[in-house]
């Protein structure tokens, strides 16, 4: 029944004045072409901490997808040998210090003692070597302190930078040593967007090229500046673009991209002209004084609105409300 009315308004037209004011004149516009390309989120900055020292986990501090800032503890573990190493390397540089002294002062006495005669050059000479020798241990020594130290600290693991973490590699009770894996995460304040591109699409790229996300976030690209070749594969560039401000996506995530690789003529309607019936799309065309129920056939573009694949021309005067072109028919 709705069809056969539908058919009813078509042949005998609806009165103009129901939509005096709800109307649309088509004009010719210049309507990007998108092209999608799979893109994949990575990040300017992402680690993978690793352990750089031997000793059993005692404590974890965060789990996967927290947020952890710059400098906090992610784990500790055991530290008694470490801490031994402080000791006995602090016991050693305090031993030589000692001797260095001892050393510079008969040095020192062996100098006075060379101007009356009662040591001989070779006495002197080897004085001062010893000295020498001396100095040199007691800097290996504190070389050896700093080391222990060193190590001690490596018992505290701390994040590198404010980031989320991503993947934890290890338990409370697993002993580790230097090289193991421990936590990855990233900065989620540098991510950006990797398309791959043809090379020959690349090249086509200008200044001022739209490149759009599935949540409709845009960003106008600076083709010489934010394009990449990569040797790995010589038929491809990267096209990065930074993220900053999109929610939602996490390093590792692969998209769609869709890129404005060029401009064609088109017309553009709303959708609230379209009237969808019985697999049927159609607008109502101004036809002299009356409207007629017009066939159409269109493409989603953007922001709600559609554009003319047929059906309509430029010039062509539609409604955008269509219901009250029914009301007014009846």
């Amino acid at each position: 029944m709705k069809l056969k009315q539908l058919l009813i308004a078509m042949t005998t037209g609806l009165s103009l004045s129901a939509l005096a004011e709800e109307t649309l004149t088509l004009e010719t516009q210049m309507l990007p072409q998108w092209q999608s390309y799979s893109a994949q989120v990575s990040s300017r900055q992402a680690a993978t901490v690793s352990a750089q020292t031997s000793g059993r986990v005692v404590d974890i501090f965060f789990e996967e997808n927290d947020f952890v800032e710059k400098g906090q503890v992610l784990l500790n573990l055991t530290a008694k040998e470490q801490g031994a190493r402080v000791q006995s390397a602090t016991a050693e540089q305090a031993r030589v210090r000692a001797l260095l002294l001892q050393a510079e002062n008969q040095y020192q006495r062996y100098v006075a003692l060379r101007e009356t005669g009662a040591v001989s050059a070779q006495q002197l000479e080897n004085a001062k070597a010893q000295a020498q020798s001396t100095k040199e241990a007691f800097e290996a020594a504190k070389a050896q302190v700093a080391a222990a130290k060193e190590s001690l600290n490596y018992t505290k693991i701390y994040a590198p930078f404010s980031g989320r973490m991503t993947k934890r590699f290890i338990e409370v009770g697993e002993s580790v040593a230097p090289g193991v894996k421990l936590f990855s995460g990233y900065n989620d304040d540098t991510l950006r967007l990797d398309v791959a591109l043809p090379q020959t699409q690349a090249k086509a790229l200008k200044d001022g090229t739209i490149v759009k996300l599935f949540d409709g976030k845009e960003w106008v690209i600076d083709a010489s500046g934010q394009l990449f070749s990569f040797s790995d594969n010589a038929l491809k560039q990267t096209l990065r673009i930074e993220l900053a401000g999109v929610e939602g996506i996490a390093l590792g995530d692969w998209l769609t991209a869709k890129v404005a690789v060029d401009t064609k003529a088109g017309l553009v309607i709303p959708d609230t002209a379209l009237i969808n019936r019985n697999q049927m799309t159609a607008v109502y065309l101004q036809s002299g004084d009356s409207w007629a129920l017009t066939q159409v056939r269109v493409l989603p573009f953007e922001n709600n609105s559609w554009r003319v694949v047929s059906g309509l021309k430029a010039g062509d005067v539609i409604s955008t409300a269509p219901h009250t072109v029914v009301k007014a028919g009846k």
